[in-house]
């Protein structure tokens, strides 16, 4: 087996789910685990800022025959092993899976360094967003594209497993340059979209440190900061929402309702008893004071406070109170006041968050920044 370490300068920073990541990238013969093997695996790690960019130690292994895979994956292993997560792009997809089922072929057992919980993907955390970020498909071609990645040269899987086959009948260096250059693009790949990390960090509410709000007429308008700037400068309209990223701002501009809603409220129904009058239910504590002409025990539809007000079209979030037209209506809402916001920002913070569920869908690649 051909094992290689070496240094590699990438442009600008990376974004990554902890300090230790390791960015990396496989090869293979074909498609299925059963009658194809491991013929490269490239790995990175971060070892420091150069300026603007980003030093990463790497490692190419590089199998001469089928009968080095063994090796080759007991060196994979061995280099991950110190790591809490793994960077792929499709990694959930294949890579994970892949390794797994080679690993265990020569192994009792597959260890849990490859496990899905040691895996993150760059593809699945950013499918939730392809609407938002305008994006046609998901392939990784054109997902670098979008993100401003340019090969210096394109190598087709097929070609690129002629080279291989070239390198282990005849030893060439010329082929195994062709491929050692192949796999420094894919890590260089790797560290270009894991800065496409941030807008799921960021919509997770992961890295948003402050926000602000503002309300004219019917027209809600969130302005967040970023702890991070965004890699790409991006606006998306729909009918009822603009969301604009711009250096590390986002801002979301969306229509509220002006209703009266129900606050369904939490606990037994048998805890709350139901004023007609009031038209809205109490604890069975409070109610006791109350004559028994003017209450009735609550029922799943009668058991809530309602409100007038601007309310916001949200997904359910935890901590949230949430509004409905009734007890049976899947639609959730929260209630604008900027007086609440004013006193309560971690109000506004899940409103916000309760928003782009909405939107976009949940968001919980949990990262930090290099």
């Amino acid at each position: 087996m051909f094992k290689c370490t070496f240094q590699l300068l990438h442009p600008g920073s990376l974004f990554l789910p902890s300090p230790d990541t390791i960015l990396l990238n496989i090869e293979t013969t074909g498609l299925s685990f059963r009658n194809s093997f491991i013929f490269l695996a490239g790995t990175a790690g971060f070892l420091r800022m150069e300026g603007p960019d980003s030093l990463l130690s790497c490692t190419l292994l590089l199998c001469r025959s089928r009968r080095d895979e063994k090796d080759l994956l007991d060196e994979l292993d061995k280099l991950c092993r110190g790591s809490s997560c793994i960077l792929t792009y499709g990694g959930s997809i294949f890579t994970e899976k892949f390794i797994r089922e080679r690993y265990t072929l020569y192994h009792e057992e597959s260890e849990s360094m490859w496990a899905a919980d040691h895996m993150a993907d760059i593809l699945e955390d950013i499918r939730p967003l392809k609407k938002l970020l305008c994006l046609e498909d998901l392939k990784k071609k054109n997902v670098e594209a979008f993100a401003g990645y340019r090969r210096k040269r394109e190598t087709d899987i097929h070609r690129l497993i002629q080279t291989y086959e070239e390198w282990e009948n005849s030893g060439s260096e010329k082929a195994r340059d062709i491929l050692s250059a192949h796999n420094e693009e894919d890590i260089l790949s790797l560290g270009c979209l894991s800065r496409l990390l941030i807008y799921p960090a960021f919509l997770g509410g992961n890295i948003m440190e402050d926000v602000h709000a503002d309300i004219d007429g019917t027209c809600c308008t969130f302005r967040m900061v970023c702890g991070q700037e965004f890699p790409l400068e991006k606006e998306y309209r729909d009918q009822e929402t603009t969301v604009i990223f711009q250096k590390n701002i986002c801002t979301i501009r969306t229509e509220c309702i002006r209703a009266r809603l129900k606050y369904f409220l939490p606990g037994p129904v048998s805890d709350y008893y139901y004023l007609p009058r009031e038209d809205m239910a109490v604890h069975k504590s409070v109610a006791q004071f109350v004559d028994a002409k003017f209450r009735k025990r609550a029922s799943a539809s009668t058991c809530y406070t309602a409100r007038e007000g601007l309310f916001l079209p949200v997904d359910q979030t935890q901590g949230l109170p949430l509004f409905r037209t009734d007890h049976r209506s899947k639609e959730y809402y929260a209630l604008c006041d900027p007086q609440i916001w004013d006193r309560d920002e971690n109000s506004l913070r899940l409103t916000v968050l309760a928003l782009i569920r909405r939107l976009f869908g949940p968001s919980s690649f949990r990262q930090i920044t290099l």
